[in-house]
């Protein structure tokens, strides 16, 4: 038998190529963001997005700024050279005031941005993450148990939390919480509280 014949039978048999991101649990690989909205799915990156208040955006009757692909030759504010600005964060938040609601707004680069709703009086009970956090309140007031410390979170506070550090989340008021989700390869954490 050839050499070559030897070879050839070797290969991986042929196949539509590997879909791209599958090795990250379906996440796009490379420099690109994968946004997510609320009830949307994941996005691909290499186009401009826009929102409802742009033609052609958002979602059908939603009101929501849903971030779609626009079109590639569009000069657009939120989407250049793979950077992602959005105008109304809150406006991504679950509607459901009458329980915990959770939104997925971003998921890149290692780290996931969830958008929490909490009503009056909600608590979330002590729990651990794998990773570090990032809490910034967005509106009402939250009261964040943390290594045996309690500290009220008010719109444009920011809390830092190590990974796997027991923690407790409770709403006095309806609130709206920014969880960010840090990767862990940096364990260095620098604050400046001019």
């Amino acid at each position: 038998m050839p050499l070559n014949s030897q070879a050839n039978s070797a290969k991986a048999p042929a196949g539509p190529p590997p879909r791209r991101g599958a090795s990250t649990g379906g996440l796009p690989s490379g420099p690109g963001l994968a946004p997510r909205a609320a009830g949307r799915g994941r996005r691909r990156a290499q186009r401009p997005y826009r929102t409802s208040d742009e033609p052609g955006g958002g979602a059908a009757g939603s009101g929501r700024p849903a971030l779609t692909r626009g079109d590639p030759g569009r000069s657009n504010r939120h989407m250049d050279s793979g950077l992602l600005a959005i105008d109304d964060l809150r406006s991504l938040a679950p509607t459901d005031t009458d329980r915990l609601g959770h939104s997925t707004v971003l998921d890149a680069a290692g780290a996931r941005v969830i958008l929490l709703s909490f009503p009056d009086g909600h608590v979330l009970r002590e729990h651990r993450t794998p990773r570090p956090l990032l809490l910034q309140a967005v509106e009402g007031h939250l009261r964040i148990t943390a290594a045996g410390r309690t500290t009220d979170l008010r719109p444009g506070g920011l809390m830092f939390l190590p990974a796997s550090m027991p923690h407790e989340v409770a709403a006095i008021g309806a609130s709206q919480l920014v969880l960010t989700l840090l990767p862990t390869q940096d364990r260095t954490v620098t604050a400046n509280p001019s």
